[in-house]
């Protein structure tokens, strides 16, 4: 309910307060809120392990079925990009939807933990709303290992710095790549769409991620819904009063950014 279907309630970062398109009343005992929230399953608590499974399952997967649009959400974020990495020829496009972030170090707000990390172990950043997991994704985007030219090594590890100044008083200070930045690997040869919520817990780092792509020559096209009149979400947009306006955001911009081919015939 924090962070999800009520954050509007609690106020827990700056933005929480435009939430507005949760549908029906956003609590236990609600027939669609029991829903949601019979859907959710346990996480695993090593994720770099866990991350290793689901893009070696991906991997497999795509080799069973060709060439694919891979959409992902939240925590499945981190497995786009090094899926892009290991299938190269069979990602034709990725659509994020607030995939996982910020980089680097997680964000904290308060409220319940996020992966094991509350609020008051967090490491202070001079703010007095957000705070940042003390521990490091060594490759930026993830803990999964990732190809960067130059390689990294464990003698040549990724280097980071963090913004001096936030860019606005309601975001985040962002970590990027201390320059001159490694380019990533195969990521940006394909169209890469990041959607971002107006009232989401991701609204404070959404641009982190954005940076840290583009730093690292990912050229994604970054959509925030409240900028094209899609007001109020939270991060599970796909769930919420005006879902299918967000879906026919991607399926116009898929129609604009990835080509199709014509069966050939027999």
């Amino acid at each position: 309910m924090q962070r999800f279907s009520t954050s509007e309630r609690y106020n827990l970062w700056p933005q929480a307060k435009l939430h507005t398109q949760w549908p029906d009343k956003a609590e236990p005992g609600n027939p669609t809120f029991d829903n949601y929230f019979a859907s959710n399953v346990p996480s695993m608590e090593n994720r770099e392990m866990q991350g290793r499974m689901n893009v070696d399952a991906l991997a497999a997967l795509l080799d069973r079925i060709g060439p694919s649009i891979v959409l992902v959400h939240s925590q499945s974020g981190q497995y786009g990009w090094p899926l892009a990495q290991a299938r190269p020829a069979l990602v034709k496009a990725i659509v994020g939807a607030e995939p996982t972030g910020p980089p680097v170090h997680d964000l904290v707000v308060p409220g319940a933990a996020r992966f094991g990390m509350d609020f008051a172990n967090a490491k202070t950043v001079g703010t007095a709303q957000f705070r940042d997991d003390p521990r490091l994704k060594r490759y930026g985007l993830s803990d999964i290992p990732m190809d960067y030219s130059p390689p990294v090594t464990a003698d040549s590890p990724l280097s980071f710095v963090q913004q001096e100044q936030a860019e606005d008083a309601d975001l985040a200070k962002c970590w990027r790549q201390k320059e001159p930045a490694r380019k990533l690997v195969a990521v940006g040869d394909r169209p890469v769409l990041y959607l971002a919520a107006e009232a989401s817990f991701y609204a404070p780092w959404n641009h982190c991620t954005i940076g840290y792509l583009r730093q690292a020559g990912v050229n994604v096209e970054y959509v925030k819904l409240a900028d094209i009149g899609l007001r109020g979400n939270g991060h599970m947009m796909m769930m919420e009063k005006n879902s299918d306006a967000i879906a026919q955001v991607i399926v116009d911009w898929l129609d604009k950014n990835v080509a199709t081919s014509t069966p050939a015939r027999q």
